[in-house]
Formats: C-alpha cells, structure tokens, sequence
C-alpha cells in the first residue's frame, strides 16, 4: 500500500511538472514532460496501482491539453 501511495505521489507530481511547462508555452519541454507522464502511467497499469481505463483517461485529457496550448 505504501509503494502505492507512492506511485501515485510520482504521478501527480509529473501532472503538475508538465501543468508547469504548460504555463511556459515551450514546446520540447512541454513534449518531454508529457511523455515522462505517459512512462509513469503505463507503470502505474503494469504495476496494478491504477486500472488502464484510468489512465487513458488521463492521458487524453492531458494530451488535449498539450494540443490547446501548442
């Protein structure tokens, strides 16, 4: 449960580094932080700490966010 909790303290951390770059309007760094979010939700799936319907959910509505600021 604690490496849970911590998984999902990485992932939220990614979410907000990448809200960060999107606040800059740079676009490699926006492309760099989103992908390294994509590694850890894919992990968190891998791993059972989310299910895959969440994840993708996620990973939409961030990536429409990526695409709203570029």
């Amino acid at each position: 449960r604690v490496q849970n909790r911590e998984f999902k303290s990485r992932v939220r951390t990614a979410i907000r580094r990448f809200e960060e770059s999107l606040k800059s309007a740079d676009k490699a760094q926006i492309e760099s932080t989103l992908s390294a979010v994509y590694g850890l939700l894919d992990r968190a799936v891998k791993n059972n700490v989310f299910k895959l319907n969440k994840s993708s959910r996620l990973k939409s509505r961030l990536t429409a966010r990526a695409h709203a600021t570029a």
